[in-house]
Formats: structure tokens, C-alpha cells, sequence
């Protein structure tokens, strides 16, 4: 009975871990880092061979202290994920005004088959159609 409950025990014990990790975004950038406040998305194409493909995000930082962080992205099944973080500069500064702006993020499309696929940078979503194999 006693090796029971303790296999009870450590399956509980994983069970909460994977359910606090859940919570925690893989990509939410170093301690002390933000996501941007996104409030559009919008996926624009550039011209060449092979065709690139740009989501441009803009939205609203909080103040003048903070800056934006590296873009990161990934692929889960249809869905195109950039996580855009924000950095602050000092830890304290006068939130006189929140501060626009437009970010153009590269999408990594290589490896991705024709078709539809959306496209969300910090829970704001778009949508963009390949229109062959990349």
C-alpha cells in the first residue's frame, strides 16, 4: 500500500508542475520582461524569389523607458505564433505617455505547404494564404 500512495503522490506532483508550466509561455523573454500590447496585425509580402513575408505589429508601449524586445516565432499547425516581448530600460520612469509602434517581423515560412495559415503576434490575429510550398 505504501509504494501506492507513493506513485499517487508523484503523479500528483507531476500533474501540478505540468499545469503551472502550461501557464508559463515558452517565449514570455527574460525576468523583468513584458509582452507588447499588440492592437493590429497585418501580413504584407515583399517581392523577389523566394517571396518574403512580414507581419507588422503595432500597438503601444506603456512608456518611453521601454523598448521592444526580439520578436520569436513558431509553427503550430496552421498557426503562425510570434511572441513579441518588451524590455524596460530602467525601474522607474514617469509614465507620462504610452508610446506607438509599428514592428515588421519576418516570418520563417521555409518548410511550410501551400495554404491558408493564420498569423498572431501576442494574441492579435491575421491571416495569410501561401500560395506554394515554401
Amino acid at each position: 500500500m505504501k509504494l501506492y500512495n507513493k506513485w499517487i503522490t508523484a503523479i500528483f506532483v507531476l500533474a501540478i508542475s505540468l499545469s503551472l508550466s502550461a501557464c508559463n509561455d515558452f517565449s514570455s523573454g527574460s525576468a523583468g520582461s513584458d509582452l507588447a500590447k499588440v492592437d493590429q496585425v497585418e501580413v504584407v509580402s515583399a517581392s523577389g524569389f523566394p517571396t518574403k513575408y512580414f507581419a507588422v505589429a503595432s500597438g503601444v508601449l506603456p512608456d518611453e523607458c521601454t523598448q521592444l524586445g526580439r520578436a520569436r516565432q513558431r509553427v503550430v499547425a496552421t498557426t503562425i505564433r510570434v511572441t513579441l516581448p518588451t524590455e524596460s530600460a530602467e525601474e522607474t520612469c514617469p509614465r507620462l505617455a504610452t508610446v506607438p509602434f509599428a514592428e515588421r517581423i519576418r516570418l520563417r515560412v521555409n518548410g511550410l505547404s501551400a495554404g491558408s495559415y493564420t498569423v498572431e503576434v501576442n494574441g492579435v490575429v491575421a491571416s495569410i494564404f501561401l500560395t506554394e510550398d515554401q
